[in-house]
């Protein structure tokens, strides 16, 4: 019987990485309420003493509200009833224990920790941050970097030496603490962030060697070789394995055994250092700028898909069908508001309110518009202060070529009935002509003189009789 040397290896390690994927939501207070979103989480593990973790947590989130939203939680929004996005980052650390319930490879973890929540709200339309009322009157933005607490359960199996996956189930308690807003507005905001996270973690530092131990090693009776335990596969160098003669009087020398070190797998090499082994790698070439934006196939996140990666575009929250420049952020040629690519009617002229498809709102246009015009006796001539109404409503029906117009002219009851009649024509006709000198169309107008009819006042009086003596645009689509 003799004695050997060897190493053993450990699983412990100093510190991991960890970048994910996940989904998360805001609960609580008033309507509309925010939906389901994905988020992107990235963390550093380094343990403390024992069991206990310290973790710093960095989480990009992005939610929408929905005004037809019945509960507190729902699962998906639609773009059209959007009326607020919530858009920021939180920054924690957590102090977590490991439990292990499951074995050395399936850790049970839980922890609690602080943090600082920084976020906004805006037009989800244009990205510009929305206006509310400050907590000492006036008007502030509404945006505030808040403290929280947050509390994790989770689980985070080893896979393999250096790699470990994470599901992670987190609750942040927005304290509060970092608004500035107005009663009202502070307890119509959530308070409870719920968050559910899928991360693929690698270790750095795995296997530190633990200190040499020495092992029984025996020699078969009539062998003066030692009989070497059977190697157990260790990540540790290769280690000598020293016996000595069985008996000093026997003039024998001391054999010494090599257990050479098995070769590093091949298939966790990792050539452009994102994580992802080469072997599990769509995209091995990714730049070192995108380093923490890549998903689990190594290649670039575009959470937005607009062709543009998220580590270098400047607006990674567009719309998904805009047309974006070299940076990432919506064209919109025509200054309204809708992206280029959702536009349907890219030249819109700049000014005019637009629906949600880009093109002119013609919602004014569903009542009939009546011109009070200050007609002088017997006289069809539009006056100075109806021409700018006129102006404006022609810059409408120019961006809107589906719209019909039917031009109604009354008089009042002074004067013979057919020459009121006449008159009435000329005026209706006067407009019609003023609007084609704006670009309209002859053929979308319809002018009918109504003469002494459909009285709105007496024609007793001045005042009633001049409100008789008017016209009425009637939109029709």
């Amino acid at each position: 019987m003799s004695l050997a040397s060897t190493a053993l290896g450990g699983d412990d390690y100093l510190f991991s990485i960890d970048a994910g994927v996940g989904l998360n939501t805001l609960n609580g207070g008033a309507p509309p309420w925010f939906g389901v979103r994905p988020q992107f989480q990235f963390r550093v593990e380094a343990p403390i003493r024992g069991d206990w973790r310290a973790e710093l947590i960095y989480t990009r989130l992005t939610l929408y509200d929905d005004r037809t939203n019945h509960s507190e939680f729902s699962l998906t929004t639609d773009e059209d009833e959007r009326t607020r996005a919530m858009k920021g980052y939180d920054v924690g650390v957590l102090f977590r224990r490991r439990f292990h319930i499951f074995g050395e490879n399936l850790p049970l973890s839980c922890g609690l920790g602080v943090g600082l929540s920084d976020w906004r709200m805006a037009n989800p339309q244009n990205n510009v941050t929305l206006i509310t009322e400050g907590a000492l009157g006036g008007n502030v933005a509404y945006s505030a970097t808040e403290i929280f607490v947050a509390s994790a359960l989770g689980v985070f199996p080893r896979i393999s030496r250096h790699w470990q996956m994470g599901l992670d189930l987190r609750v942040n308690y927005m304290t509060g603490a970092g608004r500035e807003f107005e009663s009202g507005i502070e307890d119509a905001l959530g308070r409870w962030h719920l968050k559910a996270g899928l991360t693929l973690g690698y270790l750095f530092g795995v296997e530190r060697p633990r200190p040499l131990v020495f092992e029984t090693v025996r020699r078969s009776p009539g062998n003066t070789e030692p009989d070497l335990p059977a190697a157990k596969p260790s990540f540790a160098p290769a280690f000598p394995v020293i016996s000595p003669n069985a008996s000093p009087a026997i003039n024998q020398p001391m054999t010494v055994a090599l257990i050479p070190a098995p070769a590093m797998d091949s298939s966790f090499i990792d050539s452009d250092d994102d994580g992802v082994p080469d072997a599990y790698d769509n995209c091995p070439d990714t730049p070192p700028e995108a380093i923490g934006l890549i998903d689990i196939r190594g290649c670039s996140i575009d959470s937005d898909a607009d062709g543009i990666p998220d580590y270098r575009d400047a607006c990674p929250d567009n719309r998904q069908g805009a047309l974006v420049n070299p940076d990432g952020c919506p064209r919109d040629s025509d200054g309204d508001g809708i992206p280029d690519g959702l536009d349907d009617c890219p030249g819109t002229a700049s000014g005019l309110a637009v629906d949600k498809f880009g093109c002119v709102d013609v919602s004014s246009l569903k009542e009939k518009i009546i011109l009070d015009i200050n007609y002088a006796d017997g006289s069809f001539e539009i006056d100075y202060k109806t021409r700018p109404l006129l102006d404006s409503l022609a810059r409408i029906l120019r961006q809107a070529p589906q719209v019909k117009i039917e031009i109604n002219a009354y008089t009042d009851e002074s004067g013979p009935y057919d020459a009121n009649r006449i008159l009435s024509q000329k005026r209706a006709n006067r407009v019609r002509d003023y609007l084609v000198e704006q670009g309209i169309a002859s053929d979308r107008m319809n002018p009918e003189g109504r003469g002494e009819s459909n009285f709105v006042a007496s024609n007793d009086t001045e005042r009633g009789r001049q409100k008789n003596r008017r016209v009425e645009l009637v939109f029709l689509r």
